[in-house]
């Protein structure tokens, strides 16, 4: 079963209050929300990338089974973003994205 997880940083003037109006979006019992405070997220998946950037507005896909056990998460199966300051071969297309997922899934 897919599960969703979504984690909310500081970015762009965003702060907790606007956390649940963005949550309407996406729902259902397998979507999970986190509000990151500090931005630690952005850190942590940034260090797993080797990237030097704020790492946020973009999305992993792991393999069932996948767990986080140390302090950055681990490397993603797939990964892709919306960010200018990233390349623009591993730009978001939601097409490849879905397909990505769909290729996951039990037949």
């Amino acid at each position: 079963m897919l599960q969703t997880y979504v984690v909310f940083v500081p970015t762009l003037g965003a702060t907790e209050k606007h956390v649940k109006g963005a949550m309407q979006f996406l729902r259902n019992e397998n979507v999970h929300y986190y509000w990151d405070k500090d931005g630690l997220t952005m850190d942590r998946f940034a260090n797993t990338l080797g990237m030097n950037v704020e790492l946020w507005d973009f999305w992993t896909i792991y393999a069932p089974g996948a767990t986080w056990r140390q302090e950055d998460p681990p490397r993603p199966d797939f990964w892709r973003h919306q960010l200018a300051v990233l390349p623009a071969e591993s730009r978001l297309d939601v097409d490849e994205f879905i397909d990505r997922i769909k290729a996951l899934q039990p037949q």
